[in-house]
């Protein structure tokens, strides 16, 4: 008697989710309250508001308006813009001549940084409400942010790497021995390694920040293979860097790689793995003030490590008349496919945005995400 009311109430609990996602359907988002209330109850795997789908950075239109998270679900395949804004109407991300150039997801918080006078933010990665920021960052121009431990993170900026307290978050001391722009950061082991401009990749030992090795080479990363090997772009080779013993190997690559220093200019590297191979956008660049300016770019290249005969050729080419904008690419673990963000002029002045899905094994289009207006897709953020 008891197993069957068990399964009649099952039944119930299942037939009740199904009506609560029918009517959130249109949304763009991914499960109501009510969804959760209803899956919890029937053992079902229950998501945050913003976790069961990606997030997409956004630089904003200079002078018109701010740059915003946007939200895709995978429940809907629709696209919820301007996510931040909507749950903190009353704050904002810095004046609308800041740019929102990076985020990332580090102990349950979505940590956001903007260039051009913006703050460091931090919200819950699941409801996107802001729990904290940091103001005014160092000389007014914050790139990346990297978890470092349950209480500590990295900051890099135009003039080094910061110490962040992550109660709060603080603002701490800088790290010595780092006095130019720094950019992309990655924890690996007992270090993190840093994207610098003058000295190429740095390692700091993640315990102290005291500064482990120098390597002088890099302009460009990061990206992590299945092996541990963490790989950066520099000169004409992907290099791969063991981050325990720190020794380093380096395969010849097809084209020159391009950097990000320009003033300015900063942008995460146009790398990423999805664990057995590293793909890597061919970008170009022009001069700029204190650097080239990468940009554009149309060929995606995939090196499986072990073999230099993979890059012998584009792994795909994107549609004719649209090219790399931002990132350019990022490897969706929860889809198993490779995420490219383009738009239909190589210097970015384009109103049509879209994220196209590839098949990391077969460089098949699966999908491809197409709005307008100038908003500028700059990073994907997965869960």
């Amino acid at each position: 008697m008891k197993s069957i009311k068990c399964l009649a109430l099952a039944a119930s609990l299942l037939t009740l989710f199904a009506a609560c996602k029918k009517e959130n359907a249109d949304s763009g988002l991914g499960l109501h309250p009510k969804e959760n209330a209803v899956a919890a109850q029937a053992g079902i795997n229950v998501f945050g508001k913003y976790e069961n789908g990606f997030l997409m950075v956004h630089e904003g239109q200079y002078g018109v308006n701010n740059g915003d998270l946007w939200y895709y679900s995978y429940d809907s395949n629709k696209v919820a813009k301007d996510i931040y804004k909507k749950e903190n109407p009353t704050k904002n991300l810095g004046p609308t001549t800041s740019t929102l150039q990076f985020a990332t997801i580090f102990n349950n918080k979505v940590y956001m940084v903007v260039k051009v006078g913006g703050p460091l933010v931090a919200t819950d990665a699941h409801t996107l409400v802001e729990t904290g920021r940091i103001a005014n960052l160092p000389q007014s121009e914050g790139y990346a942010f990297v978890g470092v431990d349950a209480s500590r993170g990295l900051l890099s900026a135009v003039d080094g790497v910061y110490r962040i307290s992550l109660s709060g978050p603080t603002l701490g001391t800088k790290v010595a021995g780092i006095n130019g722009p720094a950019g992309d950061m990655l924890l690996a082991g007992n270090y993190v390694f840093v994207m610098t401009k003058d000295d190429g990749v740095v390692a700091l030992n993640a315990a102290d920040y005291s500064i482990a090795k120098k390597f002088g080479i890099g302009d460009a990363g990061f990206a992590r293979t299945n092996d541990g090997t963490v790989w950066v772009a520099g000169k004409d080779s992907l290099v791969g860097i063991n981050p325990t013993s720190l020794a380093v190997s380096r395969v010849k690559l097809p084209f020159a790689t391009t950097n990000p220093w320009a003033y300015l200019s900063w942008r995460s590297g146009s790398l990423t793995s999805n664990g057995t191979a590293v793909f890597i956008a061919e970008r170009k660049s022009t001069a700029g003030i204190g650097g080239n300016i990468e940009y554009g770019g149309t060929k995606l290249y995939r090196y499986v490590p072990g073999n230099a005969a993979s890059l012998s050729a584009p792994f795909l080419t994107v549609p004719s008349g649209q090219h790399f904008y931002g990132s350019a690419v990022r490897y969706n673990a929860a889809r198993n496919e490779l995420l490219v963000i383009t738009l239909t002029d190589e210097f970015g002045a384009s109103n049509d945005n879209r994220w196209q899905m590839y098949d990391p094994g077969t460089a098949a289009l699966k999908e491809t995400v197409r709005y307008s207006g100038y908003y500028f897709p700059a990073l994907p953020v997965f869960y």
